[in-house]
């Protein structure tokens, strides 16, 4: 049984849950499919939390051991606070032919960041992946995440595995429905953003099960 809530950060966050790609792809096939792109770079885009991070994720645990990789994962936040362009020009300093450079976020630095990243991709024959809400120019496409109905109900049903192992099932069972009907329910108030369904989601468990005490632990 879980003991905590099965929505919160630590079961959530990408990577926790392995992305499943359409029409019968598999990740080895998408991150072969990369190696071959023009320009040895390319993006995965599609809207704010429609699983581009997710998908990142996946796939950077699948990349070859010959391979090097870098990763920087932007947000509004952390570009306002930090040299951007600065740290990527020390950090290319220990790229190569066989490093893959991940960026989560890439449209949140400016034109000109963006160029001198792929300036120094290109200098070093390095590879470069980046995530990004829309398609960007000079970057071919690699992969297109948006809402399936057959990718929510694997997200709940990982989320849930073993929820009501040892547990009273005339009780644990009623809960796991509920929070189906419950988890469709957000997804059309949040039919492109599995981030924010999951934040509602992690508010409801809470008032469900422990109405008294919140997790820590909230995701997001």
């Amino acid at each position: 049984m879980i003991a905590s809530n099965p929505f919160s950060t630590r079961y959530v966050q990408p990577g926790s849950i392995s992305f499943q790609l359409r029409d019968g792809v598999t990740i080895e096939q998408l991150f072969q499919q990369f190696l071959q792109m023009p320009n040895r770079r390319a993006a995965i885009v599609g809207p704010h939390g429609s699983g581009k991070s997710s998908l990142l994720e996946t796939m950077r645990k699948c990349i070859p051991s010959q391979f090097k990789v870098d990763s920087h994962r932007l947000s509004s936040e952390s570009t306002r606070r930090d040299r951007t362009g600065a740290r990527w020009e020390l950090a290319s300093e220990r790229w190569g032919p066989q490093t893959i450079v991940i960026i989560d976020g890439f449209e949140q630095v400016g034109w000109w960041a963006q160029y001198r990243m792929t300036r120094l991709v290109r200098n070093r024959e390095s590879w470069l992946l980046v995530t990004a809400h829309s398609p960007m120019r000079g970057f071919p496409l690699l992969w297109k995440t948006e809402r399936a109905v057959d990718d929510d109900d694997y997200v709940l049903r990982q989320l849930l595995i073993g929820y009501d192992d040892d547990s009273d099932q005339s009780t644990e069972i009623t809960v796991i429905d509920e929070a189906m009907i419950r988890w469709r329910e957000v997804r059309l108030r949040h039919p492109t953003d599995m981030r924010e369904a999951l934040m509602e989601m992690y508010d409801w468990w809470e008032k469900k099960k422990r109405p008294a005490t919140f997790d820590s632990c909230r995701p997001f």
